[in-house]
């Protein structure tokens, strides 16, 4: 810890003395390989799977960042007798005499979550957090693989733009209604009454892949969920949750597809659980 603390005090000075011009200055190179497993040995021949990695960490002259990052992975049989003599030659350029290998590139989810590239993306949004570019750039190694691709920039010095009938659902505590409201032209387009002995103290919004959102699901402690339809001004279901009476409901939220509900409790003294 100590090692990286100082490393972050040496790089960090590279971010805030943004230059007037010049190339992208090279913060941080890493490449390694990482053994996934080693299989039975077959007539002198033992199988390894391994992933190659890659990142790059570099910085523009007005201090936008850039993480480059790269993965692929192998299977190869190595004719080597010991498990030493195996995990020195996996990693190097030029294959052994006798070695068969395959290699494929990993998706970008599953390259992104390796843990030495998690910690390198770790240290990209640790440096110079502020308002500048933050670009995240997937390139792929194999030449029989697409071209490389540019994915999820963050570009905090550039505001969002409007969407073009934007929407808000809220929850108005003094009628107990979820409504949902057209912002742009000010008007309400639907209110779902939550019955009044059941107060609302927090609620989530269900994602959907297409269309504005309009499910909601509205968590009340003495009853449970209540599912908000919108669309169709109704509540759709209810669904009993219990949980301990020293505890209050802290969150509801969902993942990406809209599949899976997550709620979360907050207990009010320290629990074991």
């Amino acid at each position: 810890m100590k090692c990286l603390g100082l490393f972050l005090l040496l790089v960090g000075p590279l971010f805030s003395q943004a230059e007037i011009q010049g190339p992208p200055r090279l913060v941080k190179y890493e490449a390694n390989t990482i053994v996934v497993s080693t299989g039975q040995s077959y007539d002198g021949e033992a199988l390894v799977d391994f992933v190659n990695y890659d990142y790059t960490i570099t910085a523009a002259p007005n201090g936008d960042k850039t993480f480059t990052f790269s993965a692929t992975r192998c299977s190869e049989f190595v004719s080597y007798d010991s498990l030493h003599q195996i995990l020195i030659a996996v990693g190097e350029q030029n294959a052994p005499e006798g070695t068969h290998y395959t290699c494929t590139d990993l998706p970008y989810l599953d390259a992104i979550s390796l843990a030495p590239v998690a910690a390198g993306l770790t240290l990209f949004y640790n440096l110079a957090p502020g308002m500048v570019a933050h670009n995240i750039v997937f390139k792929y190694s194999l030449p029989e693989t697409n071209p490389p691709e540019q994915l999820s920039p963050r570009l905090t010095t550039v505001q969002p733009a409007s969407p073009t009938n934007a929407q808000m659902i809220l929850y108005d505590g003094l009628t107990n209604n979820i409504v949902d409201v057209d912002v742009t032209a000010g008007e309400i387009l639907s209110q779902v009454t939550i019955p009044l002995a059941s107060n609302v103290s927090i609620f989530g919004i269900r994602p959907t892949l297409t269309g504005a959102p309009t499910e909601v699901w509205a968590v009340s402690p003495p009853t449970g969920i209540f599912v908000v339809d919108e669309s169709s001004a109704s509540i759709a279901a209810t669904i009993p949750v219990s949980i301990p009476p020293s505890s209050t409901p802290a969150g509801i939220v969902f993942s990406n597809d809209g599949s899976t509900a997550y709620e979360a409790v907050g207990y009010q003294s320290p629990d074991a659980s």
